[in-house]
C-alpha cells in the first residue's frame, strides 16, 4: 500500500508541476499576444518545448496538449516576424498541430480534434498569405479542408461560440483565395467570405463577446475592402464605405493602452479602407480621406515599430508610402 501511495503521489506531483509550467507559459503567451513583447513569446516557447513537452511520453494526452499550445505560440511569432524567419516559424507551428492530431481523432476526442483542426487551418492560412504560386494555393486548400473538418464537430446548435470562431477563420481563407483568384470567381469567393463573417456575427455581439466581435468586424471590413477594390468606379464605393464603418466599429473595442497590437492592426485596416475611398473621391473630400488614412497608418506604425512586429511594420510602411503618393497626385 505504501508503494502504491508513493506512486500516486509521484504521478500527482508530476502532473501539478506540468500544469504549473503550462500555466506560466500560457501567461507569457497572453502577455506577448496583447502587448507585442517578443521576449514573452520566446519564453513561452521555451517553457512549452524544453520544460513541459519532455515530461510526458510521445503520443500521451499531455504531450498532445503541449504540442497544440506550442503551435499557438509559434503561430503568433510567425505572424509577427518578417521574411523567411516568419515562414519557418509558421511551418513549425503547423508541425506542432499535426503532432497533436496524431493523438486527437474525430472519434475519440472530437472537442480537441475540432479545436486543433481550427488552429491548423489558421496557421496554414498565414503560411499561404506569404507563399506564392501553386504552393500557396495548395496551402489554402489545406486550410479550407481543416476548417471544414472542424465545422463537422463545431456546430451552431451544439457549440455556437466555437462554430462562430471557425466560421470567422474560414472567412479568412476564402478571402485570401478570392484575392488570389481574381475575376468573377474571386468575387464569388469574397462574397462567401463575407457570408462566413456575417454568420460569426450572428453569435458574437459587441456586448457579450467584444473581442471576438471586433475581430470578426475587422475581417468583414477587410473582405468588403477587397470586394470594393475589385469592382470598378462608383459600383465599388458602397463596399469601401461599409469596410471603413466595420473597422471604425472594431476600434470601439480595442484601445492603444489595453490591447495595443490589436488596436494598431485595426488602425492599419482602417487606413487601407480610407486610402481606397480617398483614391476614388475627388477634390477636398478625397484629400481629407487620405489625410485620415495617413494618420491611421502613422498610429499603427508607432505600435508595430516598438513591439518587434517587423512583418506588420513593413506592411504599414508600404501603405503609408502609397497614401503619400496619392495625396501628392490629388493635390491641386
Amino acid at each position: 500500500a505504501g508503494e502504491e501511495m508513493r506512486a500516486r503521489l509521484e504521478v500527482a506531483g508530476k502532473r501539478a508541476q506540468w500544469e504549473q509550467i503550462s500555466a506560466a507559459a500560457a501567461e507569457r503567451y497572453e502577455y506577448g499576444a496583447r502587448f507585442g513583447a517578443p521576449e514573452a513569446l520566446e519564453r513561452a516557447v521555451t517553457l512549452y518545448r524544453d520544460r513541459a513537452l519532455p515530461m510526458y511520453p510521445e503520443l500521451s494526452q499531455e504531450w498532445a496538449v503541449t504540442q497544440n499550445n506550442l503551435g499557438l505560440v509559434l503561430q503568433m511569432q510567425g505572424e509577427r516576424t518578417d521574411g523567411e524567419a516568419g515562414l519557418a516559424l509558421l511551418a513549425r507551428s503547423v508541425e506542432a498541430y499535426e503532432a497533436a492530431l496524431r493523438v486527437y481523432t474525430e472519434a475519440n476526442s472530437p472537442f480537441q480534434w475540432g479545436s486543433t483542426q481550427n488552429d491548423l487551418g489558421n496557421a496554414l492560412t498565414f503560411q499561404a498569405a506569404r507563399t506564392g504560386g501553386e504552393a500557396g494555393l495548395a496551402l489554402l486548400a489545406r486550410a479550407v479542408a481543416a476548417h471544414e473538418a472542424a465545422l463537422r464537430v463545431r456546430t451552431e446548435a451544439t457549440s455556437p461560440v466555437d462554430w462562430a470562431m471557425t466560421q470567422n477563420n474560414l472567412g479568412n481563407v476564402l478571402q485570401t483565395q478570392g484575392k488570389r483568384t481574381g475575376g468573377e470567381a474571386g468575387l464569388a469567393l469574397l462574397a462567401r467570405a463575407v457570408e462566413a463573417y456575417e454568420a460569426a456575427l450572428r453569435v458574437y455581439t459587441e456586448a457579450n463577446s467584444p473581442v471576438q466581435w471586433a475581430k470578426a468586424k475587422q475581417n468583414l471590413g477587410n473582405a468588403l475592402l477587397q470586394q470594393g477594390n475589385s469592382i470598378c468606379c462608383d459600383a465599388g464605393m458602397p463596399f469601401l464605405v461599409r469596410a471603413a464603418e466595420a473597422h471604425e466599429a472594431a476600434l470601439r473595442v480595442h484601445s492603444a493602452t489595453t490591447s495595443p497590437v490589436d488596436w494598431a492592426a485595426e488602425q492599419f485596416n482602417l487606413g487601407n479602407a480610407l486610402q481606397a475611398l480617398g483614391a476614388r473621391t475627388n477634390g477636398e473630400a478625397g484629400l481629407a480621406l487620405l489625410a485620415r488614412s495617413a494618420e491611421a497608418f502613422e498610429a499603427a506604425l508607432r505600435v508595430f515599430s516598438g513591439s518587434g512586429a517587423t512583418y506588420y511594420a513593413e506592411q504599414v510602411k508600404k501603405s503609408l508610402r502609397a497614401t503619400t503618393f496619392l495625396t501628392q497626385w490629388h493635390a491641386p
